[in-house]
């Protein structure tokens, strides 16, 4: 079965969730102001309505792992994994990076990872045509990086992730559904953002976004302000996460 990567629909559709999963992480919605959205899942809170979100994490013993020695036009990588458990299809759709030579500067995309209770070797599913392309190594490092709308949550006041999009609706945890990515949206706002410049991920306010150069660490733009709101209150911003 194959799926669409983008989908043209009504502006109502921006409002479904869903208890299981009925599109492809990632899937982009464009209703027909122009307004951009992507189809992702709750992490471990409930979403709240008008707050900027992040990716998940990197879990530190998923990362800068050693694999087996693996044969080019592989599908089936074995790593091993540090000390911390990994959940069934945890990794799925997200990719497999190798940032150290042999094999360095690829990216795979995950089919599927069974469950693991840590520090044990893992055989990793990849997605049909990504066979490994560069024969694997024990110098070879390796990184586990989830999708980043597999799991999205609150964007934290010290980042640890990158901003994915604004929550639409009160999605409840591991629930599906729709945050904006592009566009003019109402966004939790902290400090005086200035009509016309670019706004930030706030260094203070978990969810909000700041004036850019307000806040302690550099951060990438989120957007534009159209409309200034109070602190505290929701400033409408035009997203500019997707282009």
């Amino acid at each position: 079965m194959s799926f669409p990567t983008v989908i043209y629909g009504p502006a109502s559709l921006r409002w479904e969730t869903h208890t299981t999963q009925r599109r492809p992480l990632g899937t982009q919605l464009v209703i027909p102001d122009g307004r951009k959205f992507r189809y992702a899942r709750a992490g471990a809170t409930a979403l709240v309505v008008g707050d900027l979100l992040q990716a998940p994490a990197n879990t530190a013993n998923h990362v800068n792992l050693t694999p087996a020695i693996t044969a080019v036009n592989s599908l089936t990588p074995t790593v091993a994994v540090g000390a911390t458990a990994v959940v069934v299809d945890e990794y799925a759709r997200g990719l497999f990076v190798v940032s150290v030579t042999p094999g360095a500067g690829l990216a795979y995309e995950i089919l599927s990872n069974p469950v693991n209770a840590g520090s044990a070797d893992m055989v990793v599913t990849l997605a049909p045509g990504n066979a490994i392309q560069t024969a694997l190594t024990a110098t070879s490092r390796v990184d586990l990086i989830r999708h980043p709308y597999s799991a999205v949550i609150q964007h934290p006041t010290t980042r640890t992730g990158i901003a994915v999009g604004v929550a639409q609706v009160a999605l409840a945890i591991d629930a599906y559904g729709w945050v904006q990515t592009h566009g003019l949206c109402a966004v939790l706002t902290e400090g005086t953002v200035i009509l016309g410049n670019m706004v930030i991920p706030s260094a203070s306010t978990a969810g909000g976004v700041a004036p850019q150069g307000a806040a302690t660490y550099i951060a990438p733009a989120i957007g534009r302000v159209q409309r200034v709101a109070a602190t505290a209150a929701w400033s409408t911003i035009f997203l500019e996460i997707d282009g």
